[in-house]
Parts: structure tokens; sequence; C-alpha cells
């Protein structure tokens, strides 16, 4: 009898440790999920000098940010307050964004070489003083001659 109760309570334990595995699994998705995320990409990739090009920002945030996104011959910077800074950085797409957006800005391939674009979502005022950066991504595409 002894052993027949132990086999009853084991398989409750194992039940019930299953039941807390798949409850923080569920629980670890939600928290891998951010409140804030920007993914910065450009179409083509690799283009001829005068063509078009679409610069497309995609992402989400939880209330009301600024998305800022820069195209800079120069490698990103970590912060857009740094960035703001590059000499020839170019400034794009600036807009007030919340919950899921997607920006497009369309351009001309104009200089020849390998140019970067580097996405921001940083907070609105009062917070803006911290300048307090939610998120960044970043891409590169290549200008070809003719």
């Amino acid at each position: 009898m002894y052993r027949t109760v132990f086999v009853r309570h084991r398989r409750r334990a194992i039940a019930g440790i299953a039941v807390l595995a798949a409850a923080g699994a569920v629980s670890g998705e939600a928290l891998a999920s951010s409140p804030y995320s920007v993914v910065v990409t450009t179409m083509p990739g690799v283009l001829h000098k005068g063509q078009l090009m679409d610069i497309i920002a995609t992402g989400h945030s939880s209330n009301a940010s600024r998305l800022t996104v820069f195209v800079d011959p120069l490698p990103c910077a970590s912060l857009a307050t740094v960035e703001v800074t590059h000499p020839k950085a170019l400034k794009v797409i600036s807009h007030i964004v919340v919950n899921n957006f997607t920006r497009v800005r369309t351009r001309h391939a104009t200089v020849i070489g390998v140019h970067h674009v580097c996405a921001y979502l940083t907070a609105l005022p009062p917070k803006a003083p911290l300048k307090l950066q939610y998120a960044t991504d970043t891409t590169s595409f290549k200008v070809v001659a003719g």
C-alpha cells in the first residue's frame, strides 16, 4: 500500500511540474517580446547611382515615441544624440509612432560607396531630457557606378 500511494503522488508531482514548466514557457515568451522594437531595411541592398531605393522602418512602440532614421557614410552611433553630430548624417525619417508602425522613405542613390542606415526609437518629453532610447537597428546598402 505504501508503494501505491508513493507512485500516485509521484505521478501528481510530475504532472504538476509539467504544468509549471509549460506556464513558465508561456511567461518566458511574454517576457521575450519587447514593448519597443525597430527594424530597418533597404530595398534593394545594392543599387546603381541614380536608382530609386526604399528605406523601410518597422516596429512596435508601447507608447508614443520618436522614430528617427539617418543615412550616414560613417558606421552608426550607438545613440541618436551622437548620430546627430556626424557631419554627413542625413535625417530621412522623423515621425512620432505608437503601437505597430511602418514608415517608408524613397530616395535616389546619389553618392557611390557604402552607406549605413541607422534607426532609433527614443522617448518623447518629459523623458526626452534624459535622452532615453528604447530601441535601435542598423543596416547598410551599396551604391555602384551607373
